[in-house]
């Protein structure tokens, strides 16, 4: 289990290392077709880092090199039917996605809880208006961050409908399934 967490932690810092410049582009919304042609590629790509002696959860560096330089792995991918460009931004977006709703997920009674001390704070006698104000603004950034993206990953709501759709398989790919 350990391992698959630390290669799925591996490859989405890969893929957001990778990615950034293509959220920065205007980039059309990923497709379902696209991303189920990244569920069904990744475990190829997996095994061509690994087939290199870089595996994912072993040498991030040395993966994240190989990606970022590597005309080896876009005559990989462009075997696969991507364009690299493509294949990045499809990647990131699944993978922030992932990140995303994994966190929804994960933490949900979260907003529940945060809200419980916000309605804490406000209610709180010993507390002077001023303290009151700074701990309700703290808990509101915190529950408004809490499942905000990188400002790099402009997913779209039906990018996140795609990967809450596929959450399950996504999962699985990269190790998250509990």
């Amino acid at each position: 289990m350990k391992r698959n967490i630390l290669r799925a932690i591996a490859a989405a810092a890969l893929i957001a290392l990778a990615a950034t410049p293509a959220f920065s582009q205007e980039e059309p919304a990923m497709s379902a077709r696209e991303l189920d042609a990244f569920i069904r590629d990744w475990p190829a790509v997996v095994a061509w880092f690994e087939a290199r002696g870089t595996g994912l959860d072993e040498d991030l560096s040395g993966a994240v090199a190989a990606y970022l330089t590597g005309a080896d792995f876009e005559a990989f991918i462009r075997g696969k039917g991507w364009k690299p460009a493509r294949f990045d931004y499809v990647a990131g977006a699944a993978l922030a996605g992932l990140a995303y709703v994994h966190m929804e997920k994960s933490n949900p009674d979260l907003v529940k809880e945060l809200d419980a001390a916000i309605a804490e704070a406000r209610a709180n006698p010993a507390l002077d208006a001023d303290t009151k104000a700074q701990m309700v603004a703290a808990f509101e950034e915190a529950k408004k961050g809490l499942f905000s993206l990188s400002d790099d990953a402009d997913l779209g709501a039906a990018e996140l409908s795609l990967v809450r759709a596929r959450y399950d398989e996504l999962a699985r790919l990269f190790g998250l399934e509990e």
